[in-house]
């Protein structure tokens, strides 16, 4: 396993809980969120970073059949995102005053299902029923193309994939407008293929000075706090300080190690179903608090944005253990494979226009005209 990549897991899930904590006690108390907190929004970044180096890292040098890759990923991502959106849709249906952002909508439920881009029927936005869903429909894309490619000879492959993601960019301003067509054009894709060259990289043997690398991760990390509201594509605010914190964390593990922190390596597993139940803990949370009629002073608020984090890290967990793994043992023991590649999934070492502060994902305008907070 490369250490790295499972901390960085559990990073990217822990910063989007951190975002959307932040984003729920602005609405409690009508204050924008601490300027740090809002950096939180590009562990979605990492995420798509780390997809790129991942799907390519396992691939690299192997003959892999396309459908069987392809099946694989269906299977480590489909089940539990199934089981949540229908759990949202049966919310919405029965008691809709409990999520906001839940509204049913028989074709968006089915869009939603099978990671199609349509239109939120509760939003003027590109977005599923699961929020967090809106970056699976980024990943499916990318492991659809990637399957595509292994048809082609292994170093063909990134050439091949990296030519589509820049093409599809590049057509932006020159196709008709739709969900589909607005979603699959951001240049936010373009962080899966960051990630294949850092693969690339990776593999290929080459070395950096711990310090440098170090530097490099801690830059990174400063520059996304720095640009969180300094009116720049997302892909630049974003996207690039995400590769940076990837490539300084992978290449410092390479040079120097990294010690294994049971904690992190249990966040690093949990960070799927982390990532994609907080939201339904954080409306309740603060209905709840909203009930109690606590007074809005920075010490209170400091400890709902505690209690927040705390409460979404632990549900997380606890779906991971409950729920993600035994679907898991369920379906190996039905003869599917669990894959090496996923969301953000383990490997072994050799040596998702602008995205919404109260959502995190797209929104549902054309290419933007001039550059605005954290654009995709």
């Amino acid at each position: 396993m490369i250490v790295s990549i499972q901390y960085l897991r559990g990073l990217a899930a822990f910063m989007v809980v951190v975002f959307h904590a932040a984003d729920s006690l602005s609405r409690l108390t009508g204050e924008p969120p601490l300027l740090f907190l809002k950096a939180g929004l590009s562990g979605v970044d990492i995420f798509f970073v780390i997809s790129g180096f991942i799907i390519y890292r396992t691939t690299a040098g192997r003959t892999v059949d396309p459908l069987d890759f392809a099946w694989k990923r269906i299977v480590r991502i489909v089940p539990l995102y199934w089981l949540l959106t229908l759990l949202v849709a049966y919310v919405a249906i029965v008691r809709p005053d409990l999520l906001s952002s839940a509204v049913y909508d028989g074709p968006h439920l089915l869009a939603s299902l099978f990671f199609v881009p349509m239109q939120h029927p509760a939003f003027d936005e590109t977005l599923p029923l699961l929020i967090p869903g809106w970056t699976l429909n980024y990943e499916m894309a990318f492991y659809g193309l990637f399957a595509l490619a292994l048809f082609l000879p292994g170093k063909a492959r990134v050439p091949a994939v990296m030519g589509v993601l820049v093409a599809a960019v590049a057509v932006r301003e020159f196709i008709p407008y739709g969900d589909v067509t607005a979603f699959y054009t951001m240049p936010l894709i373009l962080e899966f293929g960051a990630g294949m060259m850092i693969g690339v990289a990776y593999r290929a043997g080459v070395e950096v000075r711990a310090g440098l690398a170090a530097a490099v991760f801690v830059i990174a990390a400063v520059a996304l706090v720095a640009m969180a509201e300094i009116g720049l594509w997302r892909s630049v605010a974003c996207g690039i300080p995400a590769a940076m914190i990837v490539a300084g964390a992978l290449f410092f593990e390479k040079a120097r190690g990294l010690p294994h922190w049971p904690a992190l390596h249990l966040l690093g597993n949990a960070s799927y179903s982390i990532y994609l139940t907080h939201v339904l803990v954080l409306p309740v949370l603060a209905r709840l608090w909203s009930m109690g009629e606590v007074p809005a002073d920075p010490l209170w608020n400091a400890a709902f944005l505690a209690t927040a984090i705390v409460a979404s890290v632990i549900a997380g967990i606890a779906t991971y253990a409950l729920v993600e793994r035994p679907l898991l043992v369920v379906l190996r023991g039905a003869g599917v494979t669990n894959p090496s590649a996923s969301p953000t999934p383990r490997v072994q070492a050799s040596g998702p226009s602008h995205g919404d502060l109260r959502t995190g994902g797209p929104r549902r305008s054309p290419a933007p005209p001039a550059p605005r907070h954290v654009p995709a």
